[in-house]
Order: C-alpha cells, then structure tokens, then sequence
C-alpha cells in the first residue's frame, strides 16, 4: 500500500470507530477507548488508533496529536479526518517501518470479520448508494 491508500485506510477504520465511541460515551471518547480495548472488533481498532496516538507522541508532534484529539471529537468531520490522514501519509513516507507496522494494523482490521461489519455500520444523517460486505449487497438512504 503507498503512502496515501495508507493514510486513507487508517483514517476510514478510524473515523466509524471513533464516532461509535462518541455516540455510546458522549464526550469522553478517549477514556472510552481504553476501557474497550479488549472488546471483538473494536480491540484490533483500539491498536490502530493507539499505534497513530503513540507516532505522533513519540515524534513529539504537537499539531499531529491535535489532529488525532479534533478527529476523536469530531469524527464525522471530513476536515478532520483530512488532516490526520495527511499527517499519516508524512510520517509513512518519513518512516518505512510505521508505515509497515500502520500497514499490518490495518490489513488486521480488514480481515476481521467483526470489524468489517462494524465498519460498514451506517447511522445519522447518512446517504449511501451501495454497500456490499460478506456477501451483502444492496442500496441504503436515511432520510
């Protein structure tokens, strides 16, 4: 996967995982991750987010964790998710290793079964024309 499919990958697991979170815990999104870090789909979820959280802390890149903490409060938010997926495409091009390890983390989320349904979970205000997911297909719109 180059740079950029990266980045957006990690982004598109991480924004339904974390808008979930907020609709079970309201505000307090990042406690609410740790507590679930054991629990089916969201634990291989849970790992993607805390391998981001831990680059961008361990580079000591302040605007990359403000990114990070304004997607985990604002989730739905295409800026938002554009700003973190930009920030991952920088550091996986930056360090090869991250992005492997970014890489593996996500090819592990795709592959369960659990978190694919999760993923394809729609809610709110939603508008889709197709989803298709193990063996499922068809045409969804919320009004």
């Amino acid at each position: 996967m180059d740079p950029v499919q990266l980045a957006t990958a990690a982004v598109a697991v991480l924004a339904p995982f974390l808008s979930s979170l907020a609709q079970k815990a309201g505000s307090v999104v990042v406690d609410r991750l740790a507590e679930d870090a054991g629990a089916g789909a969201e634990k291989a979820v849970d790992a993607l987010y805390e391998a981001v959280r831990q680059k961008f802390a361990s580079d000591g890149d302040k605007d990359a964790e403000h990114s990070l903490e304004g997607l985990a409060a604002k989730p739905d938010s295409k800026a938002r998710q554009a700003a973190v997926a930009e920030v991952l495409e920088e550091k996986a091009k930056a360090d090869p290793a991250f992005a492997e390890h970014l890489a593996e983390l996500v090819r592990s989320v795709e592959q369960d079964p659990q978190a694919s349904q999760f993923l394809t979970q729609v809610s709110g205000n939603a508008s889709v024309r197709n989803i298709a997911n193990i063996g499922r297909a068809g045409d969804v719109t919320f009004r």
